[in-house]
């Protein structure tokens, strides 16, 4: 049976208003993990909308919540002696007094465009509150250190792909998660209609073809 291109960019138009519209019911949740049947529709339908893989659990490692709230986060301190000024934008978002919990940005003393583009688009997650982590301290943290994950705004239909790069939130009671500047301003996240709830997924890129940075739906 033929079927006209119209048809079909108008059936996945419509695909996307239902994922949407069921991406807002969930963040509009109690922060916490998905249940298994909406973490199954989640992964599935946003890593084809996305044209790239996400999921709740990776290599066996999978957070405590999936949905929460994300807190603005100021900017890292990537090397010793790096000074707000030298950050390009979002000044205004202040610079953290002390460096990463995962440690300095840099790769070999030098500031890459890699390396700057990891504390541009920074995730924190609260590694430290997993059962594991008593006895695995370090093992987590080489897992989660610049490993990648998305945010997701369906509320503005905005994403940002980032990385884990520090532990936090600073407050784990009102936050789950949080963002550099840099998310936190792309993704919208912050608008009145979407109040800070997101949902947190891994990206499975193994071959680094994804790009860092803000994604719009």
């Amino acid at each position: 049976m033929f079927v006209s291109s119209s048809k079909i960019v108008e059936v996945a138009a419509e695909e996307r208003t239902t994922l949407f519209a069921k991406l807002k019911e969930l963040v509009q949740q109690p922060a916490g993990p998905l249940a298994k049947q909406d973490e199954f529709y989640v992964e599935q339908q946003l890593s084809e909308a996305l044209g790239f893989e996400v999921a709740a659990e990776l290599e066996g490692h999978r957070l405590a919540q999936t949905t929460g709230v994300v807190e603005a986060l100021p900017h890292l301190r990537r090397y010793p002696n790096d000074t707000l000024e030298n950050h390009q934008e979002y000044r205004e978002a202040g610079l953290a007094q002390l460096r990463s919990q995962l440690g300095w940005f840099t790769e070999l003393g030098q500031l890459t465009p890699d390396a700057a583009a990891r504390e541009k688009y920074f995730f924190a997650v609260p590694i430290s509150f997993l059962p594991d982590w008593p006895k695995k301290s370090q093992e987590i943290k080489t897992w989660y250190k610049y490993r990648k994950m998305i945010v997701m705004n369906p509320v503005e239909r905005r994403a940002v792909v980032g990385v884990v790069a520090d532990i936090g939130p600073h407050n784990s009671l009102q936050y789950q998660f949080g963002g550099s500047p840099e998310v936190i301003r792309e993704s919208l996240v912050w608008s009145y209609q979407s109040r800070g709830k997101v949902l947190f997924l891994f990206v499975n890129d193994f071959d680094n073809k994804v790009p860092l940075g803000p994604i719009e739906l």
